[in-house]
């Protein structure tokens, strides 16, 4: 995904959830190219983000966050 794409589903968060881990990951879908997006961030100690992975939204992804059943 272009960086471009990852920031447009940045900017279109849906959902967002944490996870149990050190430091804390969080997952997020939000819309992109008119699609469903996936993306985990964690949170830097400047309190900038670092996103570290984008992909289409996995059913698996959207029913931790969810959004599907």
């Amino acid at each position: 995904m272009s960086p471009a794409t990852v920031q447009e589903a940045w900017n279109t968060t849906l959902r967002c959830i944490p996870r149990d881990t050190d430091p804390v990951q969080w997952v997020e879908v939000g819309i992109a190219d008119g699609k469903l997006t996936e993306y985990i961030v964690i949170e830097n100690n400047d309190e900038t983000w670092h996103i570290f992975h984008a992909m289409k939204a996995r059913k698996k992804t959207l029913r931790e966050v969810g959004l599907e059943k």
